[in-house]
Formats: structure tokens, C-alpha cells, sequence
């Protein structure tokens, strides 16, 4: 009788055990599969929030409403997700969008354990500026060396070369004021103007991106777009620094105006465009009408023109966290 009742005691237990470890199958196996189908929904997520932010960019350079076409983009990458949310920060030129969108995923094996569903979540940002490849200072009269500069805008399919010199007065781009000698020194950031900083800006580039107006309104009526010429420069003093940038034989971006207003340290021009080129030939010594830069201008290298950025540096900055940034 007690050899019975020790076999039966055994089995008990085996049963225990086994329940046991066939609950923590099932919870693993469940785990698992619903853990993949979360993460699966997750990869999914972060797909839709990276090309919703990223055509919301471009539609807010071309000037739409970029959250619009975001919102467009996730719900065609990720049918299931809800709870949109997006912001839009700075204007055509500098500035950024935010797009965050979460989704419910049902769950199988772990309504076992009482977790019906589970939320993921997926936030990107992009930022967007001009794609200056270092702004030089070399603030170029549209009309210069015959008009040469406005007709490539106007058809910025070719390669072109042209000069400008450091004396001339343009009279289609002279608003009031001759200023001679103060054409093609841009004053970026209002600073101290200082030969160092020129020779710099001209080997390194003017890292910021620097605005263009819409319109070709004097400075006095609309500074927008507007930047302060620099007198006494481009002379020896800045030699070096051209024939390092034109041995170089890099390509940069520069401005083009179209009038400048005042003399001196009141100089100002309206900036309308900025293109590609670079540097073949410079003259900064011997007498100030005698001093020259040539520019080539290169086919396709329009950046920016009349407010619009053509081509943008367009980077995600981060997929979990918009601190990511």
C-alpha cells in the first residue's frame, strides 16, 4: 500500500512540473512570436516616419505644406498606424520637420499573460538648409561683364566665364551711389570685417547659408535679402588666399545681387540668387581698376535663386528621438 502511494506522489509532482515548464514554453514561444510581430510593426514604423519627414522636407523647400504629404507617406507605409502627429519649424530655406506616429499591435500568444496589445512608436526629424559647399565673399552684380551672370540664371544650363572687376559701376545694379571699390566684399555675419576673417571666408567658406530675396527692391525699402559690402578688401593682402582657392581648383557657392544702395561702411546689396563656380583667374595687385576675379560658372550649378532652394542638403538626424538632433 505505501509503495502506491509513493507512485502516485511522483506522478503529481512530474505533473506539476510539466504544467510548469509547458507555461513557460507557451510564454516564451508567445515572446517570441508576438516580440517579433512587435518588432517587425516597429521597423515598418520607422520606415513610414523617416519618408513621411523626408517628402514633408521637400514639399516645404518647394513651398507647400510639407506635414501634408508626411502625413501622406505614412499612411501609405504603414496602413495601421495612428496617432499623427507632426511640426514644422523655419521657413523654405533653413528649417525642419518633425513627424511622430504610434500603432497598436495585437498580440497572440501573450493574451495568455493579459497583454492584449502593445504600442510602438516612431518619431523622425529632418532639417534642411542651402548646400553652400562654403559660401565665398564674392558678391557678384547680376549685370556684370555685360550681363553675363543674369543670362545664365536665366538659363543656368551651360558653363560660363566672366570677370569682375573690383572698380566698376554696373549702373543696372547701383541703386544709389557708385561704391566703387566695395563691389564683390560681402559682409555675411556683420562682424568686424577683418582681413583675417576675409582671407578665411575665401580659403574655407562661410559655413552658414545666407538668405536671397524674392523681389529686386532697393535695401531702404526691403532689407530682406540684404548684406553689407566691406570696403578695402580683395586686395594683396587677400593674394594669397585667391591663388590658394583658384590653385585649389575647387568649386564653391557665391551671391549674385541685383542693386546696391550707399557708399562705404553703408553699403548694402540684395542678394537674389546664389550659384557654383570656381575661381580661374585673379588680379588684386597694381591699381584698383586694374583688379579682376574670373569666375567660371558652372552647367546645373544654380543653388539657390529668388528665395527658393533648388538643391538642399536634406539629412535625417535621427529615427528614435528628435533630441537626436
Amino acid at each position: 500500500m505505501r509503495a502506491v502511494a509513493n507512485d502516485n506522489s511522483e506522478r503529481g509532482g512530474s505533473l506539476i512540473f510539466f504544467t510548469i515548464c509547458l507555461t513557460m514554453i507557451i510564454g516564451f514561444t508567445g515572446l517570441a512570436i508576438d516580440g517579433g510581430r512587435l518588432w517587425v510593426e516597429r521597423r515598418n514604423l520607422v520606415t513610414a516616419t523617416d519618408a513621411g519627414a523626408l517628402a514633408g522636407a521637400y514639399e516645404s523647400i518647394d513651398g507647400t505644406n510639407g506635414c501634408d504629404e508626411a502625413e501622406d507617406f505614412v499612411d501609405d507605409n504603414s496602413p495601421q498606424s495612428d496617432d499623427f502627429d507632426c511640426l514644422l519649424n523655419g521657413d523654405r530655406q533653413v528649417g525642419s520637420i518633425e513627424v511622430a506616429a504610434e500603432s497598436d499591435v495585437d498580440l497572440t500568444f501573450m493574451r495568455i499573460l493579459g497583454a492584449n496589445s502593445s504600442a510602438v512608436q516612431s518619431t523622425t526629424k529632418v532639417d534642411w538648409r542651402p548646400d553652400s559647399g562654403g559660401m565665398r565673399p564674392f558678391g557678384v552684380c547680376a549685370e556684370a561683364d555685360g550681363g553675363a551672370p543674369q543670362a545664365w540664371l536665366d538659363d543656368p544650363t551651360y558653363t560660363v566665364t566672366f570677370r569682375v572687376y573690383f572698380l566698376q559701376t554696373v549702373e543696372a545694379c547701383v541703386a544709389s551711389g557708385s561704391a566703387p571699390g566695395n563691389w564683390g566684399a560681402v559682409d555675411f555675419n556683420g562682424g568686424s570685417n577683418s582681413t583675417s576673417e576675409f582671407n578665411d571666408w575665401i580659403r574655407n567658406g562661410y559655413s552658414d547659408p545666407i538668405r536671397t530675396a524674392d523681389n529686386t527692391l532697393p535695401c531702404d525699402l526691403d532689407s530682406y535679402g540684404c548684406y553689407s559690402g566691406d570696403p578695402g578688401t580683395f586686395s594683396n593682402s587677400n593674394g594669397s588666399a585667391l591663388r590658394d582657392l583658384m590653385n585649389s581648383g575647387e568649386e564653391f557657392t557665391f551671391p549674385i545681387f541685383s542693386n546696391a544702395g550707399g557708399t562705404g561702411s553703408n553699403f548694402d546689396m540684395k542678394m537674389i540668387a546664389v550659384a557654383k563656380a570656381r575661381l580661374v583667374d585673379v588680379k588684386v595687385n597694381g591699381t584698383s581698376d586694374r583688379r579682376y576675379i574670373d569666375l567660371e560658372l558652372q552647367a546645373g550649378g544654380l543653388v539657390q535663386y529668388q528665395d527658393q532652394v533648388l538643391q538642399s542638403k536634406v539629412a535625417i538626424c535621427g529615427t528614435k528621438s528628435f533630441d537626436a538632433c
